[in-house]
């Protein structure tokens, strides 16, 4: 369940940052390795914030580490903070967009996903994605 305001008794267990990373109407997705938390599904580049990390530089860092994309911190848009409620943990979550001219080469880390992909959130929403990703989808890209 995700929301725009704080759940009754919400304790965060994490702050996460993620980025919607688009080109001509494509998001990036990514496919997490099979082994580790949330395996086989697909989300965007993401994760969590570093002790007295801003969310936006976090979102910055996590989609470099994770794709070798580098993203100009003066083109980056906060989209929204959203409450995550999964059943065994909250999750608060610093949702973020940024537009690329041209697709790059995307260099995966290896330790925690194996593939990646191009399509629109539309059809991202046909994949197995990440628990509550297809909500912020829906919400972000007004679906």
């Amino acid at each position: 369940m995700i929301s725009s305001t704080p759940p009754s008794n919400f304790s965060p267990r994490a702050q996460v940052a993620a980025c919607y990373v688009e080109h001509e109407w494509e998001i990036l997705l990514l496919k997490r390795s099979n082994s580790g938390f949330f395996s086989n599904t697909g989300g965007t580049p993401g994760g969590k914030l570093d002790e007295w990390e801003h969310f936006t530089e976090a979102a910055i860092r996590e989609t470099f580490e994770e794709t070798g994309i580098q993203l100009d911190s003066l083109k980056i848009r906060f989209l929204e903070k959203v409450y995550v409620r999964h059943k065994d943990h909250d999750i608060l979550y610093y949702t973020h967009h940024y537009h690329i001219e041209s697709k790059p080469d995307i260099i995966l880390a290896p330790n925690e996903h194996q593939d990646f992909s191009w399509m629109t959130p539309k059809d991202a929403l046909k994949i197995n994605l990440i628990e509550d990703e297809d909500l912020c989808i829906k919400k972000f890209f007004n679906i």
